[in-house]
Parts: C-alpha cells; structure tokens; sequence
C-alpha cells in the first residue's frame, strides 16, 4: 500500500486536523443526523476542532464538511476547497480501486476512509479559494467519471458535501467508521 494511505486515522479528532490542517479559511461544519433533533454544529476558525470532532467517537451519524464556508454550507459561501473526495458505495477493495486510479492515469488519494457500506476517497489540497470552484468541480467529476465502473456516487460531487467522521458508527451497517 502507498506510504500516504498507511495513515493511522483512528479518531474524530485526527480526521478533523487531516481535512482541514494548517490555517483553517472559515467554517467546518458538523451534522449530527441522528440527534434527537438533527444538529448542525459549526466551528470557526478561532474554535479548537479537535475538540469539537473527537465528541464524535462512537456516536451514531455523524458528517464533517470537507471544504470550508461562510456560515453555512452553500456555494455562494464556500470559503475555502479544502479536498477532492469520491464516496465509493458499496465497494471495499482498496487495491482495485488503486489498481483503477492508476489505470486511469490519477494519483492515489492522500487517505480512505471506510464508511461502513464502502469507501471514501480524499486527495487533500493546499487550501483554495473560492474563486477556484470551476477547477476543482472539473477535477472532482474526472475522478467520479474514472471510478463510475467500482461505484463512484454520481451524486456525490459538490463542493458542500459532508462525509462520515472517523470513529462514528454507521447506523445502516453498525459499523464504526474507520480510517
């Protein structure tokens, strides 16, 4: 396995600080979809996210945005494009994937991330500004587009998605998200 994908990633936290290291541009946004009421929590740039991912451990449905916003997770208040990703339903086979990838002429993603019913895919960026949508949505949908055959979710490709936090349970599988 790639250097890069031997990761350890066994906590919120850690997952957290890997998708949105260095300096953070503005919200990371946490949905707990299983809360008695379905909770949005939002952590600015002068909030500790460690802290606020690793309450996260073993709890049921829990997401993280991927990229950075404004207040809220919209297009018009993206901030800040943080990672490329591929939600990969249904498929658990890290080496076909790869295999895929470098068929496809595409490096390896920085980490995988094992959602419970399949895999997530990240290829971290050095942070981008808003204005660099266009780009990155045309990267994202090649990597989609190369993946479609292992079951890439076509739906799965905006820049305001939110994926599972490591070490959260999967209520549909009842398994723990790991990295």
């Amino acid at each position: 396995m790639p250097k890069q994908l031997g990761l350890p990633l066994p906590t919120p936290s850690e997952h957290g600080e890997l998708l949105h290291s260095g300096e953070r541009h503005g919200a990371v946004l946490i949905w707990q979809q299983r809360a008695a009421k379905r909770k949005w929590t939002k952590v600015t740039p002068s909030q500790d996210l460690a802290k606020a991912m690793g309450i996260h451990a073993g709890q049921t449905d829990r997401f993280v945005s991927v990229n950075e916003f404004d207040g809220w997770r919209l297009v018009k208040l993206l901030r800040s494009l943080r990672t490329l990703y591929v939600d990969l339903d249904n498929q658990r086979d890290i080496y076909l994937v790869l295999d895929a990838l470098l068929g496809a002429g595409i490096p390896d993603p920085t980490f995988i991330v094992k959602s419970g019913r399949g895999l997530h895919l990240y290829w971290l960026l050095e942070p981008l500004p808003a204005q660099a949508l266009p780009v990155w949505q045309a990267v994202q949908d090649r990597l989609i587009e190369a993946l479609a055959p292992l079951g890439a979710d076509p739906m799965a490709r905006d820049c305001t998605r939110v994926l599972r936090i490591v070490g959260s349970i999967n209520s549909k599988t009842g398994d723990t998200v790991a990295g």
